[in-house]
C-alpha cells in the first residue's frame, strides 16, 4: 500500500514526459528528460514533499524519502553512469542522515535521474 500510494504522489508531481520506474524493493527511478540543475532539484524536494505528506486522520508516520539527483551530462553520459552517480548520492545522503542530495545539499529512498 505505501509503495502504491508513494507511486501515486510521485506521478502527481512529474510531467506527462517523465518516468518513474520501480528499480527495486522500495527504490524508484525518475527520468526527468530536460530537467537541468536547479529544476532537477526543484522536481526532487516537491517529490520528497508529496511523499512525506501525512494521510489525515492518520496515526501512522508519513514515509520520507531520501533522494540522489544524477542530471545528464554533467553527472554521465549513459543511464548506467547517471545511475551510479543517483545511488552514489542517495548513499552519501543516507549515512549523512539526510534527505536529499542535489549536487551537495542536503535533502530524503528515490533516484532521480
Amino acid at each position: 500500500m505505501v509503495l502504491r500510494q508513494t507511486a501515486e504522489r510521485v506521478h502527481g508531481i512529474l510531467r506527462s514526459t517523465d518516468l518513474l520506474a520501480r528499480i527495486g524493493g522500495d527504490e524508484f527511478a525518475v527520468l526527468a528528460p530536460g530537467s537541468h540543475g536547479e529544476g532537477a532539484a526543484r522536481m526532487g524536494e516537491a517529490i520528497a514533499a508529496a511523499i512525506a505528506e501525512r494521510e489525515p486522520g492518520s496515526r501512522t508516520p508519513a514515509p520520507r524519502a531520501s533522494l540522489g539527483l544524477a542530471v545528464f551530462p554533467g553527472d554521465g553520459e549513459s543511464f548506467e553512469e547517471l545511475l551510479r552517480c543517483a545511488d552514489q548520492r542517495l548513499l552519501r545522503v543516507k549515512s549523512n542522515g539526510s534527505h536529499l542530495s542535489p549536487h551537495g545539499r542536503d535533502p530524503s529512498t528515490l533516484r532521480l535521474i
